[in-house]
């Protein structure tokens, strides 16, 4: 072998599908309906589901998702937040005729698979941004970013103006609209709709050192998400 030390990526596409089941099923919290806020004081007279990220690993089922406007994002002191604390809002049993469509600007009419990310009830379209140490404008950053939006089961998934990693190993993934995203995404496939963007952020810092049973890592134990 030239290279003992490559990466089968069929053998770690199975170990990804497998992690992003395991994270929304051992989620601290599952949403209910109840959980969701149907005053409109929340977020200028939408139905709300706001999500406490100091809860780490957090499902809401597709019943819950295609019947908010707004996540709203709170818990957390700023972006760097997310570069020491693992964070996985997973998106459950959803349904393969139904698409998840996740808006990362400005909005507050979803419902029906449709919804916008707030963070503490404001709308900034790039807010990962806001992380230290990031270079060329904050487009590039090594620093770690361990934001995971998940869908273990989702067919279809469209995403604009991405703040956070996208893992749907079984979907198809649009990028719509703008397509600036900040983070990576693990899908079955990936289509834009002319105007994508990557911008580089990695789930761990590469200069420090992961132990294999860190809480810290997304496929295995060579600092990925399955192991978090």
């Amino acid at each position: 072998v030239q290279n003992a030390g490559y990466i089968n990526m069929d053998n770690a596409f199975t170990a990804m599908k497998s992690a992003s089941t395991s994270k929304a099923s051992s989620a601290s919290k599952t949403f209910s309906a109840g959980d969701i806020d149907t005053s409109g004081s929340v977020v200028n007279g939408a139905n709300v589901l706001s999500v406490d990220v100091t809860l780490g690993k957090i499902a809401i089922p597709w019943t819950v998702f295609s019947n908010v406007d707004v996540i709203n994002i709170k818990g957390y002191d700023s972006a760097d937040y997310f570069k020491t604390h693992p964070v996985f809002i997973s998106v459950t049993d959803v349904p393969a005729d139904k698409t998840v469509d996740l808006i990362f600007n400005y909005g507050t009419s979803g419902k029906n698979g449709k919804a916008y990310i707030f963070w503490k009830g404001q709308a900034p379209d790039q807010f990962i941004k806001g992380l230290t140490g990031g270079t060329h404008a904050g487009e590039i950053n090594l620093g770690g970013m361990q934001l995971v939006w998940n869908f273990p089961d989702a067919k279809t998934v469209k995403i604009s103006s991405l703040s956070g990693h996208l893992v749907a190993p079984n979907a198809d993934v649009t990028i719509h609209d703008s397509g600036r995203f900040e983070g990576g995404i693990i899908a079955n496939s990936v289509v834009d709709d002319g105007a994508a963007e990557a911008h580089f952020y990695t789930f761990n810092d590469p200069t420090k050192s992961v132990p294999a049973d860190s809480s810290s890592s997304i496929a295995d134990s060579s600092s990925s998400i399955a192991d978090s």
